[in-house]
């Protein structure tokens, strides 16, 4: 149980949270976007209802195949056999690469550039309704 729940569980959870980080900075980003467009208005982007929406519905799908990801498909009579045979599958969670410095700004850094590939999508298709 320990060799298999817990390095699985290690790894969902580090997925989830470097997700929710980068899908709270994309709101942000685009805020922020939006706000240095359009002269530092003070006039949010989201209202609360899209503000929901985003963080319910249109993030639930790639959070629920988070969770019920396996990378591996092995039996529970092989778990203990497998993780003798492959110690290459824990060496990950003991270098800490999925929760590091390093990995989060890679979150970070594609939460920016998703979120300016937005704004600049949405500015070039409305440009003749802006108010620039």
């Amino acid at each position: 149980l320990l060799f298999w729940h817990g390095r699985l569980s290690y790894h969902r959870s580090s997925l989830l949270a470097n997700f929710i980080i980068h899908r709270g900075f994309i709101i942000s980003a685009i805020q922020l976007i939006f706000s240095c467009v359009f002269y530092f208005v003070s006039i949010p982007v989201f209202n609360s209802y899209l503000q929901l929406g985003y963080a319910t519905l249109f993030t639930f799908w790639p959070v629920f195949a988070m969770i019920l990801d396996r990378d591996l498909d092995v039996s529970v009579m092989d778990l203990f056999d497998n993780a003798l045979k492959y110690p290459k599958l824990y060496h990950s969670l003991q270098s800490v690469n999925y929760l590091s410095l390093m990995n989060f700004f890679v979150w970070l850094w594609k939460a920016v550039f998703q979120a300016t590939i937005i704004m600049v999508f949405t500015l070039l298709w409305f440009k003749d309704e802006s108010y620039l």
